[in-house]
């Protein structure tokens, strides 16, 4: 967040064109800033408000609607159901409440897949204790269609006062009025690559620059960063550049001396005395790590690291879900595949389907179908536009492939050619999201930490396909896969079906 002495500045930046605005800025912009720093505590009225809301309206509709309610049965007493509201709403804001899902500092920065299964958790539980309270006490037996209906539509609305959070969020920070200004301590590649994970949120968070351990003749820029003094200079640094969070990055190993400890217990006190948020990241970015994992032993901190193996239960419900989403859009899509098949045939030669042997769980080779969209040698031609062999990493991505057919572009454009994957899915081959198979050949380049991502099964969606598709650097696809694999859940699933769908038609990074 822009602190309130500095956003005078900003408006006097502003052209003289647009001084109307100005003003209007100005008028609103110290409100709307104090109260978007306890943006937290705003959106947890506002989620009392909606589970009240939902709970009395559905106590409408359960008894005063005639087609919804049970005949013979005598309207309940809405006192009983004011007081299963405040119940409800109560234990549901608990649970998110500990769960950190009202934390308005750098914690509170998390995607919008991240908050909306802590919601759907919390609500399950805030249910759970809801319903053995009414065991307990018969005041509280109401009736579980109020109850059903009330957690089904509460968990849609307030997934809803989320994602407009996140847009006024961002229309505030784009103004200056809610940034959230962050300053990195420590030396290149930690803050290279802290400073690369915190662009990712966009305009909600702002790296103001570096601050380095010890003084040096260094100026200007630092790995694209303003370099903005050394820790001794800390105190003139926030007066003339403030910021609300500062991170420390790791510290360890040979830098670990007394001198940094106690540079570091002076920004802890000014921090402290200054209500800036202090975080100390411990350098391992190359392992998705979430909030349950982390801890602490004495006062050390800990981190665990754990494999990406799914969740026995998760595992049974994944598989689930894989057979019957697979089957119902086979059946759907099915009209739709002599119509391909004869496209191929007409404006081409060669077979229907492409079969090819791609690496599988854990590395394990499998015949993936699709329909082709290739010439038919395709594979022969390889060899005439990339040389695997002198390729800087195991990955290759053609922006404008010559051995792709016009039938193939068009089956590409609109994700058709991979329908024949829910085979593979209904055989349990794939899964409907997880990393994308890739080619044997460049698998057997991948290094342990690429390896990584051949501990799911492959899927014909996945979280980098909507989130950079088309992205040629290995690096960052194994980046995404690796975050899939430490959150994947079924809700998580079906967000990114959900999202494939809109990638597909808005057809971002489509080679072909």
């Amino acid at each position: 967040m822009v602190p309130l002495q500095d956003q005078d500045e900003r408006l006097a930046e502003i052209p003289d064109g647009d001084a109307s605005n100005d003003a209007s800025l100005n008028r609103v912009g110290r409100p709307v800033a104090i109260l978007w720093r306890n943006r937290g505590l705003l959106l947890a009225v506002v989620d009392v408000v909606v589970i009240c809301f939902t709970f009395l309206a559905t106590y409408y509709l359960r008894f005063h609607v005639e087609f919804l309610a049970i005949k013979q049965v005598p309207v309940a007493d809405i006192v009983l159901y004011w007081r299963g509201a405040a119940v409800l709403s109560s234990l549901w804001i608990f649970f998110i409440w500990r769960d950190g899902g009202y934390v308005s500092d750098l914690r509170g920065v998390d995607s919008l897949m991240v908050r909306y299964r802590s919601l759907l958790h919390s609500g399950i539980f805030a249910m759970a204790a809801l319903m053995s309270i009414s065991f307990l006490y018969r005041e509280f037996l109401l009736s579980r269609q109020v109850y059903i209906m009330t957690a089904v539509l509460s968990c849609v609305l307030m997934a809803l006062v989320r994602l407009g959070f996140r847009g006024l969020d961002r229309l505030l920070a784009a103004r200056g009025l809610a940034a959230h200004r962050i300053v990195l301590v420590g030396a290149h590649p930690q803050v290279t690559e802290i400073s690369n994970r915190l662009r990712t949120h966009g305009t909600t968070v702002k790296v103001t620059g570096v601050i380095e351990w010890e003084p040096s003749s260094a100026s200007g820029d630092r790995d694209g960063q303003r370099l903005l003094g050394d820790l001794s200079q800390l105190e003139s640094i926030h007066a003339r550049s403030p910021f609300e969070t500062i991170i420390v990055c790791s510290v360890g190993g040979e830098e670990k001396d007394v001198t940094r400890d106690g540079a570091i217990l002076t920004m802890i006190n000014f921090c402290e005395k200054n209500g800036i948020s202090a975080y100390l990241s411990p350098g391992s970015f190359d392992i998705a790590v979430t909030r349950q994992e982390v801890g602490s032993l004495s006062g050390a901190p800990l981190i665990r690291i754990q494999d990406a193996a799914l969740h026995p239960l998760n595992a049974v419900m994944k598989r689930a879900f894989d057979v019957v989403f697979s089957t119902i859009t086979l059946l759907v899509t099915l009209p739709l595949w002599p119509v391909i098949a004869l496209a191929i045939k007409v404006f081409g030669k060669g077979p229907v389907f492409f079969r090819q042997v791609r690496a599988g769980l854990h590395g394990e080779p499998f015949t993936m179908y699709k329909f082709r969209s290739m010439v038919v040698d395709a594979e022969a031609q390889l060899s005439k536009v990339v040389d695997l062999s002198v390729l800087p990493e195991p990955v290759f991505k053609l922006a404008r492939d010559p051995r792709v057919t016009p039938v193939g572009r068009f089956l590409r454009r609109l994700g058709l050619d991979e329908l024949p994957q829910l085979l593979n899915v209904l055989r349990g081959n794939m899964s409907l999201v997880g990393p994308r198979p890739e080619e044997l050949a460049i698998v057997a380049r991948y290094d342990p930490w690429q390896r990584r991502r051949l501990k799911a099964k492959p899927g014909i969606t996945g979280y980098q396909q909507i989130m950079n598709r088309g992205e040629p650097a290995l690096a960052e696809r194994v980046k995404y896969d690796l975050i899939y694999l430490k959150h994947q859940s079924l809700l998580f699933d079906l967000y990114i079906v959900v999202r494939t769908i809109d990638v597909v038609l808005r057809g971002r990074g489509i080679t072909h």
